[in-house]
């Protein structure tokens, strides 16, 4: 992981049901990778979308020094939401992994 992001990703628009695991966001100033995807149903998580919502374990890959989250709560974020929230999925993953990833 590294502290310092100087490459903007190129992103792409998708609600939180159209996100897959692996892939790579970017939210507020941070790199995120998604994982264990989980689909949840009971009736309060139907009121707003029958889908349900969608809820994601992430790793922090990179973060931005002015990133408007903090640190500690970067290292432990969650993505959540259902059809109605939209997140940034990064389409340039190849070429920032060149980057940002130690070989």
């Amino acid at each position: 992981m590294t502290d310092t992001v100087t490459l903007k990703p190129v992103t792409e628009t998708k609600n939180t049901h159209e996100l897959k695991n692996g892939a790579w966001l970017a939210h507020h100033g941070c790199i995120f990778f998604i994982k264990n995807r989980k689909v949840h149903t009971a009736p309060s998580d139907l009121v707003h979308d029958p889908k349900g919502v969608v809820t994601f374990d992430t790793l922090l890959i990179a973060r931005a020094p002015d990133s408007s989250i903090p640190k500690s709560w970067a290292d432990t974020w969650k993505i959540q939401g259902n059809s109605r929230a939209t997140w940034q999925r990064i389409t340039n993953k190849q070429e920032l992994k060149a980057i940002l990833l130690p070989k």
